[in-house]
């Protein structure tokens, strides 16, 4: 042999004669063909025909053809894989051929060739599985061909001197590929959902150290997951879990809120997330991410979860709204809780360095399955409170008490809401202008704000017109307004509130009832006569409670607006001091000024005018002329349809005691002095009296007992001997 061609270096025959490339199998047919062949049949998942036989012969995968699956927590689980999943062995190439394929290699361009050589030789196999195969496949079955496939797949690859980069493109693609056809192909879908609702829906928890069948699912579980992981599913399994949380949190929520308004639920809900919900979200989110959950990370996920549940809660008490303001005061822990869900603030998870990618796209599938912005769901709950009061109380068919009452508890419920005042000036609008056509509103109103018994159904609007805290022209309302200038932290209304919105005006229950009609002077009217029929009923004089409402009234509707009822009130005590002067206790004189009663005076029938007992007509005459010498130049007439007589009718037996008006006791007085029947024309001819207000007088005393009737028109006493005392 030749020395000097022994000592042709090899470098100098790499520059002759190059290494082969995959490019040299479509120009020259030489040995590289079968070998690059060999390669294929030796390293491709073929899946045998056997696949359908329903074998139950667990194998062990022979460690050299054998991969550990490795999860996230470096935990060992040595795999078994039943025999019909096993492909078929074919005789692993010599070592010339694996250098010579190997030496096709040396380029990162052929690297990239081959891969996808192998793909499309992979991808044409699997589609070859008949149909009626796959479809009979349960999960189990699934989830052992892919690991197979995995293992058959990443054990061989590794024998490549493969570069990072065609790895990491190659196994993109062919997870893509693989996890297309399970998906587009098969009912693996179906299976992998079934499979998380049956563990996470039915299971309290994936981890309960308590429970050994749970610990057992446990391990099934994560390694379930790691080996979906390993194929690129961490999205879906996110979107299944996900999905599975808020089916859950909406069931629970439901189930513990509805109708349920007078305990706190939020500890519960709260309680329940933490102990039930995110231990099996956080199982996933460990293996499904890329970082490591910190506890800024656990604080994040935990809110999100948690705005499901509120966003829960929240449609909940929306359907519910219109129910929650008529029972108040009795819903308001629910009112108050429906405050904090919709006030809580979102957290922006992208201002966080330390969120990765993975673990925002998990914040924006919850985010997007909870996308009920804080400005929908305040709009939602305007509409179907509205919506509820048109049905249910805007209508003909309601009383106009429970309007009132609906208005008051919607001005109470609403601010509780939301405090700023927004929500509840829209709602109460329709209220408000429905109120308006209602005939009787300004009686019941201005009842409703005098009445001070607690059979008032009202009640609670003397209650506001006595407290200091809500006088418009209080020095406490003017000390609001001026620090309310002064706020440094004063901030615009929300976007949401009307252009004409005034919160003033919504917060104070009176003051938005009066707004609701252009004038007050309707509201004095009505005042003035209801505050008359109380003047002229009120006994011994004794007008106090009144004059403590009309300085109350004043501070709402100003001082100079009440002037006749200023007079009214000077004339009762005028009155007293008369009675004082004269020292007659058994009577009581009221002295009206004529010009300023018009509500009473104005009603007053003539017709009605009737002839009084004697001795009341002679007390009345001595009467008369006293105040005439003590008021010169004024006179009194007497008013016999105005009133109160207090008598005390005598019988056999016993005696009985009544307070009724002059024109009944007048009709009594006539039975006095005789024990005949006396007719209703002899009573109105005598009394100078009507015969309809006879017929009523009669009429009441027989109910009474005093009287009975022999026929229509004739009455006689009970009993005899009757005698009677009285007092005006």
């Amino acid at each position: 042999m030749n020395d000097e061609f022994q000592n042709v270096s090899i470098n100098s025959i790499k520059n002759i004669i190059d290494f082969p490339t995959l490019d040299d199998l479509s120009t020259s047919p030489s040995e590289i063909d079968n070998d690059i062949q060999i390669l294929l049949d030796w390293i491709q998942p073929i899946i045998p025909e056997n696949i359908i036989k329903n074998s139950q012969t667990i194998t062990k995968v022979p460690h050299h053809h054998h991969r550990l699956l490795r999860s996230r927590k470096n935990q060992h689980h040595d795999e078994t894989i039943e025999s019909r999943f096993l492909l078929p062995k074919y005789s692993e190439p010599s070592n010339r051929i694996k250098l010579a394929i190997k030496s096709c290699f040396k380029n990162e361009i052929d690297q990239f060739k081959f891969i996808d050589i192998y793909i499309n030789s992979f991808s044409k196999k699997i589609r070859e599985i008949p149909e009626s195969t796959l479809s009979g496949l349960s999960f189990t079955e699934y989830m052992d061909l892919i690991k197979l496939i995995l293992h058959h797949c990443e054990y061989h690859i590794d024998h490549f001197n493969f570069t990072n980069q065609v790895k990491n493109v190659f196994y993109n693609k062919f997870y893509s590929n693989f996890t297309s056809f399970l998906f587009e192909n098969t009912n693996f879908n179906n299976q992998l959902t079934k499979f998380f609702e049956d563990s996470f829906l039915h299971k309290r928890t994936f981890s309960d150290p308590h429970s050994s069948t749970i610990q057992t699912i446990t391990l099934n579980i994560i390694d379930v997951i790691s080996t979906l992981v390993k194929i690129n599913l961490s999205n879906k399994l996110n979107e299944i879990i996900i999905q599975l949380s808020i089916i859950k949190i909406k069931n629970y929520t439901l189930q513990i809120s509805s109708g349920v308004w007078d305990k706190p639920l939020l500890n519960l809900i709260d309680s329940f997330i933490q102990n039930e919900i995110y231990p099996n979200f956080s199982i996933f989110v460990t293996y499904t991410t890329s970082s490591n959950l910190t506890d800024s990370m656990n604080n994040i996920y935990y809110y999100e979860l948690m705005k499901i549940a509120h966003n829960e809660l929240i449609s909940q008490r929306i359907k519910e709204i219109y129910s929650l303001v008529i029972t108040y005061p009795n819903s308001e822990i629910a009112l108050n809780e429906l405050y904090n869900c919709l006030s809580r603030n979102r957290i922006e998870t992208h201002q966080d360095d330390r969120i990765d990618m993975s673990s925002i796209s998990i914040l924006s599938m919850v985010d997007e399955y909870s996308s009920h912005s804080q400005a929908m769901n305040r709009s939602k709950l305007v509409e179907s409170f509205i919506k509820n009061c048109k049905e249910n109380l805007l209508h003909a068919g309601a009383n106009t008490i429970d309007v009132i009452l609906a208005y008051t508890k919607t001005i109470k419920s609403f601010l509780l809401i939301d405090p700023r005042g927004v929500l509840l000036d829209k709602v109460v609008r329709p209220i408000r202008e429905y109120l308006k056509l209602r005939d009787d509103i300004i009686v019941k109103l201005v009842h409703g704000l005098l009445d001070t018994s607690e059979s008032n159904p009202l009640k609670e609007l003397p209650k506001e017109l006595s407290n200091p805290n809500k006088q418009p022209n209080s020095t406490n309302h003017i000390k609001d307004v001026m620090e309310d200038s002064m706020d440094l932290n004063w901030t615009p209304d929300p976007i949401d509130a009307l252009p004409d919105f005034k919160k003033d005006k919504i917060n104070d229950i009176i003051e938005s009832i009066l707004s609701i009609f252009e004038s007050k002077e309707i509201f004095i009217e009505e005042f003035t006569k209801l505050f008359g029929d109380q003047i002229i009923k009120s006994k011994n004089f004794n007008v106090e409670e009144i004059e403590t409402k009309l300085n109350l009234l004043k501070l709402r509707f100003g001082k100079n607006n009440f002037n006749i009822l200023d007079i009214m009130l000077k004339d009762i005590h005028t009155s007293s001091n008369l009675h004082n002067e004269f020292r007659d206790k058994s009577n009581q004189i009221v002295v009206l000024s004529h010009l300023y009663w018009n509500t009473i005076l104005d009603n007053i029938n003539e017709d009605l005018n009737f002839n009084l007992p004697p001795n009341i007509e002679k007390i009345f005459k001595k009467y008369q002329t006293k105040y005439s010498k003590l008021k010169q130049g004024r006179t009194l007439k007497l008013i016999p349809s105005l009133g109160k007589v207090k008598i005390e009718l005598k019988f056999k037996k016993d005696k009985k005691i009544f307070e009724v008006s002059p024109d009944k006791a007048s009709i009594i007085y006539l039975f006095n002095d005789t024990n005949k029947e006396l007719s209703v024309d002899y009573i109105a001819e005598t009394l100078k009296m009507p015969n309809y207000l006879v017929t009523d007088g009669l009429s009441f005393w027989e109910k009474e007992g005093v009287l009975f009737a022999l026929t229509k028109t004739l009455y006689m006493v009970n009993e005899e001997e009757e005698e009677e005392n009285y007092a005006v």
